[in-house]
């Protein structure tokens, strides 16, 4: 089991947001845990195409009012059994993290972009670096340039 948790995506919140199941009691006491926490969180399972489970705090206003917040979202995936995994003590341990008192979104949001810009430029390197060296190789042997530049 990985310790990283993906999360659901824009488009599949967006296109699910209306066949949401609240899931009151789990076989691995995610929801227990959850509610530990905070009792106004919920978890959800979002069906569609490709579901995914979502965290909501839900809170009750005296006047009647609800109001949902989206806490966070982890990708279900099938079982042979017809069941869904991905809701599990990752998740509560992700949802004491982004509930503390001394958690930084904005760090954490600039971490995930930094590690998200990395991996693209890894995946970049693989897939045109030895075309380019290649190509620029040529390209200097061409203008009869013996200049180089080296990037890290």
């Amino acid at each position: 089991m990985t310790d990283t948790l993906a999360p659901a995506r824009f488009d599949q919140f967006v296109e699910t947001r209306n066949r949401q199941v609240i899931i009151d009691a789990d076989s691995c006491s995610v929801v227990k845990d959850l509610k530990a926490i905070d009792p106004t969180l919920e978890a959800r399972f979002v069906d569609g195409p490709e579901p995914y489970f979502a965290v909501y705090q839900d809170i009750k206003h005296s006047d009647g009012r609800s109001e949902q917040h989206l806490v966070t979202t982890v990708q279900a995936y099938p079982t042979r059994f017809g069941t869904y995994t991905g809701l599990d003590a990752r998740v509560v341990e992700r949802v004491r993290k982004i509930t503390s008192p001394d958690y930084d979104f904005m760090k954490d949001a600039e971490q995930v972009k930094r590690d998200y810009e990395d991996a693209k430029r890894r995946e970049r390197a693989e897939v045109f670096g030895d075309a380019a060296e290649r190509a620029a190789h040529a390209l200097r042997k061409d203008l009869g340039s013996t200049a180089k530049a080296f990037i890290k």
